[in-house]
């Protein structure tokens, strides 16, 4: 079986059918693409189509979060970059 990897881009990405597809929609407010918005994802199965949406969010308040809990600074630097 063929097996490809590609990552999602922003917006409507379309699925052919017939085929199977495993999709890793990732963490919201830890970000491995520097993206600091919140990311999520919408699938339309009827229209055999997945739609990748980004929002802003408090990340600089997120980042106080982490740092008060304790965590370690790494962490509150993923959400936050410029902390």
């Amino acid at each position: 079986a063929d097996v490809g990897i590609k990552p999602l881009k922003d917006g409507i990405n379309p699925l052919r059918p017939g085929l199977k597809y495993m999709i890793n929609a990732g963490s919201v407010g830890q970000p491995r693409d520097r993206d600091i918005r919140a990311g999520y994802l919408v699938w339309d199965d009827q229209a055999g189509r997945l739609e990748v949406r980004r929002v802003m969010y408090d990340h600089k308040k997120a980042a106080g979060r982490i740092r008060k809990a304790g965590l370690p600074m790494k962490y509150a630097r993923v959400v936050c970059p410029d902390i």
